[in-house]
């Protein structure tokens, strides 16, 4: 029998060359790899003059070089891979703790998609003689009858090379085959900055890329001018990891051990920690379990998109989506926009818009570590992996255990918790009922080996979630007792303590609800009794009106001269206790949280203070004028005359009280200086503005003045009104504090001014000190409409 062999035209060369590979960063990723494999630290990626394809690409890496013997049986052993046999030298691997980033063996004819010709010097040890290799790219294409094999390159030592060569290799790519501008090596760097995972054990952490074009200096100067430093091409790549943004979204993390037996699932919402689980395995392939795999996955709220376009310089619509590493580098081109969904995540968006995340929702990375043979790049070197059962498994694994649990919270809880957007630094704010339904629901996947969660999602309890707890409970107990888990045991007991806490709740607000019932009645009939001495006391308020020409819309204080509404008395009556209550919502807060030995910062402690403060001004505010003046109106936003309420109040009420309050017992004199007959009308609340005037007042009084003095500028856009007094006054060392929070030079609060700088600018007015050299002080307030 004769024996026949196949016979190899010089064509092969562009098949797995320029053909093959089809990408010009895919090109310059493969060469970057190849240093990376020869263990260099640093790899500098040089275009001269690239703006004509007369120009050239530099690869240069201080790896561990190659001699006569490795050119020979490795570097022209075309489709051989000396690192997927296993013929490197393990001794390097083992001191880089590198794992190879390529094992295909083609990805040498990067060169020829890049540029015609190629010199390669090389070596190994500086006392060698440096190795030279030269390949005409376009001698292999003249012929195709002629074999492969039979085309020549040149090789030869040389003492001397026009570059600064110690150990390792450069490669020399000239005649280049496409034009590299501005636009085109800002792309690169971009996508060079997602090459290398830094997050990725494989000694990514000591392998530096460099990008230069010293052509294009000037317009990097430019860009630098303008303030955007993120458009600079020159200079270190700086690799991409998504968890520096800090993102305030909701992020996952899953991860599969080494051996494939157990999966770790943490999901934080806003940087707040939800739960942490441990279950079994259950994905497999080919008989074997995936392993040695971590997922971290990022959903996109509004406030996240905003934040990285700003830190990126990119909207992350033009950035891309999920990403794949294997061992390190980038599997091109997963996660790129337009071509890179392999997953189908926006197939299934569409499926369920309002339910389902697509490309456009998220941004994250799936890592696959070790040797993980099974996921092989595809040859294309943009195809990104081989369809094959290991891909399929990985696909499941990511739809059904990473997006799916994130979509659950961040969709679920989240979005349909009607807190699209909200401060992670306010308790109230998280979404305890849905979270606790979501915690109870994820309780009931097998093979859970334990369990944990934020206790902070206990801290409210409804008739609604009574029942998601009693179920958690049961579904904890069961894990417990399988996993033999006493921290798990600690957390049934706080759910057992809440419970009984809930029930003694629920029956103590049953009787104050009979109770509150029964004054209700008393109450009603206390208003029936007085409705007719009521409407006899609102004829003599109209006889009176209509003696001094007065209208009752003109005024807001004047049922001060009948005795008071038994209505608004008990109108009276529920906001105190409603505002009582939110004080004592404050201080149990505040206990609960030094009960149960959680941290406190003194920041969020001033916070609480300063609400409960504002409270207790609004309650203080209210008491002084319930009985003046209609209190149906003063919790209310209203539209009325301003300056006909501002001036009321202050000679109705604070004249009065201030001369009778036993603090201060004083004669205070109240001047108004405006005699012009003015209005102005806007939306305001009289309880703020109330609190504002008694906060100015007070001050004066505790200041020794005994005369205040108000004067109004009125025009169609602005109601001016200056508050001066002639009391000590305010040192000028301290002019610039005065509205900070906590800040007092008496025995008082410090949120005096405090609050009525946030009321003010709550309304699009300002409050501020005057310039006044005169003793005293003075205050310009400016209240503005539309």
């Amino acid at each position: 029998m004769t024996k026949k062999y196949f016979k190899i035209s010089s064509s092969l060369k562009n098949i797995i060359g320029k053909d093959l590979i089809s990408d010009d960063f895919v090109a310059i990723f493969e060469l970057v790899k190849n240093s990376f494999d020869a263990n260099a630290k640093k790899v500098d990626v040089i275009f001269n003059d690239a703006l004509a394809k007369s120009g050239s690409i530099i690869i240069a890496d201080n790896g561990k070089g190659m001699d006569l013997v490795d050119f020979e049986d490795k570097w022209l052993f075309v489709a051989y891979s000396a690192k997927k046999e296993g013929t490197e030298d393990y001794r390097d691997e083992i001191k880089s703790k590198r794992i190879y980033a390529g094992a295909k063996g083609i990805g040498r004819f990067s060169c020829d998609r890049l540029g015609q010709k190629l010199v390669i010097y090389s070596r190994k040890n500086e006392n060698e003689a440096i190795s030279k290799l030269t390949v005409n790219w376009n001698e292999f294409e003249e012929d195709t009858q002629t074999k492969f094999e039979k085309i020549p390159v040149s090789y030869e030592t040389v003492d001397y090379c026009d570059y600064d060569l110690k150990i390792g290799t450069i490669l020399e790519i000239s005649a280049i085959r496409s034009t590299w501008d501005a636009e085109k090596l800002r792309d690169l760097r971009r996508s060079l900055e997602k090459l290398i995972n830094p997050g990725q054990s494989n000694g990514a952490n000591s392998f530096s890329i460099f990008l230069q074009a010293a052509y294009l200096k000037n317009a990097d100067n430019e860009v630098i001018k303008s303030g955007k430093s993120d458009l600079v091409i020159n200079g270190k790549i700086q690799n991409f990891l998504f968890e520096k943004l800090d993102l305030k979204s909701t992020h996952i993390e899953v991860e599969i051990d080494k051996k494939g037996l157990l999966i770790t699932t943490v999901l934080h919402d806003r940087g707040r920690f939800v739960y942490r689980m441990i279950e079994e395995n259950p994905y497999i392939y080919e008989d074997k379990k995936l392993s040695n795999i971590k997922a971290h996955l990022f959903s996109l709220n509004q406030e996240s998109k905003t934040m990285f376009t700003k830190y990126m310089g990119v909207r992350p619509v033009n950035f891309g989506s999920v990403f794949v590493y294997k061992n390190g580098f980038r599997v091109h081109p997963i996660g790129e926009i337009g071509r890179g969904d392999v997953f189908g995540l926006d197939g299934r968006k569409q499926q369920g818009t309002s339910r389902f995340f697509g490309t456009r929702d998220l941004i994250g990375r799936i890592e696959i570590n070790g040797v993980n043979d099974g996921f092989q790049e595809a040859s294309s070197r943009d195809g990104g992996l081989v369809r094959n059962s290991a891909f399929h498994s990985l696909d499941e694994f990511f739809i059904e255990h990473v997006l799916k649990r994130l979509e659950r919270f961040a969709i679920g809880v989240v979005r349909y918790g009607n807190i699209e957007e909200f401060d992670i630094r306010n308790v109230s704010d998280f979404p305890k009922e849905k979270a606790l339904e979501f915690i109870e629901a994820l309780t009931k996947s097998e093979g859970i080996h334990d369990i944990e969660f934020n206790s902070d999602i206990f801290d409210v309890i409804s008739n609604a979630s009574e029942k998601s707890l009693n179920s958690l409970l049961n579904n904890l107990s069961v894990i417990a007792k399988d996993s033999k888990s006493d921290n798990l045991l600690l957390e049934i007991n706080k759910i057992q303590e809440h419970l009984s806490d809930f029930a003694k709740a629920t029956k103590d607000a049953e009787a104050e609800a009979k109770a509150e019932k029964q004054k209700r009645k008393e109450a009603e009939q206390l208003a029936k009794e007085a409705a007719e001495r009521e409407k006899a006391a609102i004829n003599e308020v109209q006889k009176l009106a209509e003696k001094n020409k007065i209208t009752t819309n003109q005024s807001l204080f004047l049922k001060s001269m009948v005795s008071a509404n038994l209505e608004n008395i008990i109108a009276l009556h529920h906001h105190i206790g409603i505002a009582a209550g939110t004080i004592e919502n404050y201080v149990r807060g505040v206990s609960n949280k030094i009960r149960s030995g959680k941290p406190m910062t003194a920041e969020s402690f001033l916070n609480v203070l300063d609400q409960i403060s504002f409270v207790s001004r609004q309650i203080s505010a209210t008491t002084k004028f319930a009985t003046k003046a209609n209190f149906n109106l003063e919790a209310e936003l209203i539209e009325h005359d301003l300056y006909s309420y501002v001036h009321e109040y202050i000679f109705n009420i604070c004249s009065g009280l201030v001369k009778i309050d036993k603090d201060f017992n004083t004669n205070m004199e109240f001047i108004w200086v405006s005699n012009e007959s003015s209005s102005f009308n806007l939306e305001f609340r009289p309880l703020e503005i109330a609190i504002v005037l008694d906060g100015l007042i007070n001050n004066s009084v505790k200041a020794g003045a005994t005369s205040i003095t108000f004067d109004s500028v009125v025009d169609d856009k602005t109601f001016k009104l200056i508050v001066k007094d002639n009391g000590s006054g305010i040192k000028e060392s301290i002019k610039d504090h005065i509205f900070e929070m906590g800040f007092t030079t008496s025995k008082g609060s410090g949120l005096g001014l405090h609050h009525a700088k946030n009321i003010i600018t709550a309304m699009k007015g300002d409050i501020k000190l005057s310039d006044s050299k005169e003793k005293g002080a003075e205050f310009i307030i400016i209240f503005t409409r539309k």
